[in-house]
């Protein structure tokens, strides 16, 4: 079992671009194109899924943190500051 988290990292982007070249259909087609294009849909899903629950997490936790940066201001002039630096995402 790996422990290190970078190694993982280093493992998941080899891997990555490793069945990337596979599925590539000008790269080095090391497996057929049809076969290719009859993999690659199911990869996508899983990075198409990755990527809507993280969309379904960043407003959520974006909002938290806004009413959690009004609610501990110290003062008017904190407050004020505040709203100065979160307006320009709005």
């Amino acid at each position: 079992m790996l422990s290190k988290l970078w190694v993982q990292v280093l493992i998941g982007m080899v891997l990555g671009v490793v069945v990337g070249l596979m599925l590539s259909p000008s790269a080095f087609a090391l497996i057929p194109e049809e076969l290719a294009l009859e993999i690659a849909p199911w990869v996508a899903l899983a990075g198409n899924i990755f990527l809507a629950l993280i969309k379904m997490v960043v407003i959520p936790l974006v909002m938290s943190s806004i009413i959690l940066g009004i609610t501990s201001a110290q003062n008017t002039e904190t407050l004020k500051s505040l709203g100065m630096k979160i307006a320009p995402y709005f």
